[in-house]
């Protein structure tokens, strides 16, 4: 809410195949996600759908594609016990959601 607020578009962009659209769909409205759209690609890609998108942000859980992401974009990886030993140049890890929400209203309020 605060996001849309803000002036946020959500929309997603997922590696998962086309075919779990529906499963996609669902688990997304379990945890209250609210996206505008949602874009499947292939892993490697995102930044390609992100760009044609006109991304102003992401946020991810993979490494290779927050760094990616990040030539496109604020890419913001979200931290994970399964990605802690990556390192990254671009993306900016973040701990939380609400971290993750004050920084994106920020870029809103101060762009």
């Amino acid at each position: 809410a605060a996001l849309r607020a803000a002036g946020w578009n959500m929309v997603g962009i997922t590696a998962r195949p086309a075919s779990l659209r529906a499963a996609t769909a669902r688990w997304l409205a379990q945890w209250g996600l609210a996206l505008d759209a949602v874009h499947h690609t292939a892993v490697g890609t995102k930044a390609a759908v992100a760009t044609r998108l006109g991304a102003d942000a992401s946020v991810e859980d993979n490494p290779a594609e927050a760094e990616s992401l990040a030539a496109v974009c604020s890419s913001y990886l979200f931290d994970q016990p399964y990605n802690r030993e990556a390192v990254t140049r671009a993306a900016v890890r973040i701990r939380s959601w609400d971290a993750l929400v004050g920084r994106l209203c920020q870029l809103r309020l101060f762009a």
